[in-house]
């Protein structure tokens, strides 16, 4: 079992880094070339590290799937570019599937960090996946209600609050995955 919670810190460690990749990537993103490379980077080492953590639990290979779902359905929405129809359905599925991403690896994380008796970082990626749900449902409400007349200002307006939010649990994520692989090493 032992072995298990190294193989899984170290999945938690190479996703917490290819997440500070990807938080560089998009810093970067203005330099096209780089931006670009550090956010294929960003994806390479997040999929290695689900990988690396899937024979621990198998929410981490349920993980690993949405990821991999996540980034195909990312890539189709490009090739459609930012309007019409089908790229509106795309976005609401890249959000969906980086939703359960995250529950996956935050339930397999804390599922482990409990077997291990480490209940208070367990309960911080309840916390983390319950924030990120609450978010992407508003979101996609808001999305659907921009395009109503007179209630898309304050579907915007709300959607601005729930960016701020995301972005807290987004960096809740990150102190997540951090104490967890740390703990779990």
């Amino acid at each position: 079992m032992y072995e298990d919670y190294a193989l899984a810190g170290k999945g938690l460690k190479t996703l917490f880094l290819s997440e500070i990749v990807g938080l560089i990537a998009t810093v970067l993103s203005g330099v096209a070339l780089v931006g670009s490379l550090a956010g294929l980077a960003g994806l390479i080492l997040g999929l290695v590290g689900l990988h690396t953590a899937s024979p621990t639990h198998p929410y981490f290979k349920n993980a690993f799937f949405t990821s991999v779902g996540n980034i195909v359905a990312n890539f189709l929405g490009a090739l459609l570019g930012e309007s019409g129809f089908f790229s509106g359905i795309l976005s609401i599925c890249s959000g969906i599937l980086g939703l359960l991403t995250v529950y996956y690896v935050c339930m397999a994380a804390s599922h482990l960090l409990s077997a291990k008796g480490d209940q208070a970082c367990a309960d911080k990626g309840g916390t983390v996946w319950k924030l990120y749900a609450v978010c992407t449902l508003v979101s996609i409400v808001c999305a659907v209600l921009v395009l109503v007349p007179i209630i898309n200002i304050a579907a915007a307006l709300l959607l601005i609050i729930v960016a701020l939010v995301m972005f807290v649990a987004g960096i809740l994520y990150l102190v997540f995955l951090y104490q967890a692989s740390q703990s779990l090493q």
